[in-house]
């Protein structure tokens, strides 16, 4: 894959943040820092799409899944307590 030199425009609280982020030794440059976010903000949609390729086919779906209170209560106070 090729690549291409574009250049954009920042307010002064995005500048900072990322100067902030590069100074604390987080990224080792400006280019990294947004090549990470943008790699992060790829694997959220991707992860969105696959949540809503899962719904859909759960509404596709004729028979529903049973809804066991009592198991999810345990799961639910087993996991935050």
């Amino acid at each position: 894959m090729g690549t291409v030199r574009k250049t954009t425009t920042l307010s002064a609280a995005e500048y900072n943040w990322i100067k902030g982020k590069v100074a604390a030794g987080r990224y080792l440059s400006f280019n990294d820092c947004i090549h990470d976010l943008i790699r992060r903000e790829r694997e959220h949609c991707e992860d969105v799409e696959a949540i809503r390729a899962a719904l859909i086919e759960g509404d596709a779906n004729e028979q529903p899944w049973p809804f066991e209170a009592e198991a999810g209560q345990h799961r639910l106070h087993s996991t935050h307590n």
